[in-house]
């Protein structure tokens, strides 16, 4: 296989065709169907999410499950500004931008992890609603047995 000079400027501008251009010209092929978003489920029952609308919920619900239990005034403010200022990951599908849409007309709550628990369950039912989907139950013991493993870390 004998190697091609790279292209000039002149060939270029001529018109001239290079293999690398005429590869790189061709657009891939498209699909007549687009693919399917997968469905919502908030990682209710898996640690396992398949994308990543459903991956942003697993990290906020681990990220306030480990919140100290009585936040310092510095652990308020980072955790303030974390969930306030988290990006909505979801940006196709029916839940584009649901998270980013509550924090707006519902700021965090971190008084404390209890708080911060029932106001994301409150910003997830909001999620819900949007989805037209049964709203979960805020009832922090439960949300806490399904987030937080009983391993006395925090």
């Amino acid at each position: 296989m004998s190697a091609q000079p790279p292209p000039t400027a002149s060939s270029i501008s001529a018109g001239a065709p290079s293999s690398s251009a005429a590869t790189h010209a061709q657009a891939p092929p498209t699909s007549a169907h687009p693919t399917p978003t997968p469905p919502m489920h908030f990682c209710e029952s898996t640690n396992t999410p398949t994308d990543v609308c459903n991956s942003q919920w697993l990290l906020l619900w681990t990220t306030a499950a480990y919140t100290a239990e009585k936040p310092s005034e510095a652990e308020k403010r980072d955790a303030f500004v974390f969930f306030s200022q988290f990006v909505d990951q979801c940006k196709e599908g029916p839940a584009a931008q649901c998270y980013a849409d509550a924090v707006r007309t519902m700021p965090p709550r971190v008084e404390s992890r209890r708080d911060l628990v029932m106001w994301l369950c409150m910003v997830e039912n909001q999620c819900r609603a949007k989805l037209q989907m049964p709203l979960k139950t805020c009832r922090y013991n439960t949300l806490m047995q399904r987030w937080r493993y009983p391993d006395g870390y925090l």
